[in-house]
């Protein structure tokens, strides 16, 4: 959220990238594949030279989309690790 506020588009696009693929780690397919569409959103901003704010709502909706992705992932790891003791 900070980088949002911010206009770092570098580092919303990098953690896009690194959640991507932790997502794809661990199987959580849908997960990764919102961060990849994140992802694939910024690097076309940045070839056409669109500056963040232009599209700030819409990556705005997106980071929240992936945050409830990531707390159900979250919660079935927990629920995971709990059935392994």
């Amino acid at each position: 959220q900070n980088a949002l506020k911010n206009e770092d588009l570098k580092t919303i696009k990098r953690s896009a990238h690194t959640l991507k693929s932790s997502g794809a780690s661990l199987g959580a397919m849908h997960f990764s594949n919102l961060c990849l569409s994140l992802e694939k959103k910024l690097e076309k901003c940045e070839k056409q030279k669109i500056t963040l704010n232009t599209i700030q709502d819409e990556v705005s909706t997106d980071l929240k989309i992936i945050n409830e992705a990531f707390n159900l992932v979250r919660s079935h790891l927990l629920e995971y690790q709990l059935d392994l003791k």
